[in-house]
């Protein structure tokens, strides 16, 4: 048996004899082990290891390790379980606005344009409600580059005419112009 093998039995033994702290620290030495090249952690681990940290009381370590089992899950192209992790992450801390992005991304990969508009305009929202208005408008860009929602080009039209940039703006317009002209949505190409 391989030592990774070992450790995965050693950590859990500590989970059956309940010692949590002792369990985690044999499944980040896995996971260290995996990174390191020494065979391959499941992605499951980084799941394990924030429910283990939510029984030691640790909901902030909890979720940067549900955070970082999204970010494996998306690249591997599990969507589903990415943005489940991801979601489970929101309920223990919902004030990780980096979540709210993430899910927005997650989203627009797999095609759900309706979510991942929903994630960026709630990110955007929380950014200006902080002040960190060209965090929220970035948000809007990123969005806007990942969708063809002319409505998303509107609001960045909008927002960049407010900045002074209104070549970007025209520009902004022009291109929610010809995504109402392609969805035939004569109506509102007309009023852009």
């Amino acid at each position: 048996m391989s030592s990774v093998g070992r450790l995965k039995d050693k950590a859990r033994d500590f989970e059956r004899k309940e010692d949590w702290n002792k369990a985690v620290d044999a499944y980040l030495q896995v996971i260290q082990a995996a990174e390191k090249g020494d065979g391959e952690a499941e992605l499951s681990l980084y799941n394990r290891v924030g429910d283990l940290y939510l029984r030691l009381g640790r909901p902030s370590d909890a979720v940067d390790y549900y955070s970082k089992a999204a970010d494996h899950y998306g690249e591997a192209g599990l969507y589903n379980n990415a943005i489940a992790l991801c979601n489970k992450a929101l309920r223990y801390q919902p004030d990780r606005l980096e979540l709210y992005r993430k899910l927005g991304k997650l989203s627009a990969e797999q095609g759900f344009i309706t979510d991942a508009r929903r994630w960026y305009l709630e990110y955007a929202e929380k950014l200006a409600r902080q002040g960190r208005k060209d965090d929220a408008f970035d948000a809007l860009k990123e969005f806007a580059a990942l969708s063809e929602d002319p409505e998303i080009r509107e609001m960045l039209a909008a927002q960049l005419q407010q900045r002074g940039e209104v070549a970007e703006a025209v520009t902004q317009l022009r291109l929610a112009w010809t995504q109402y002209s392609t969805n035939q949505a004569a109506a509102k190409a007309e009023e852009v």
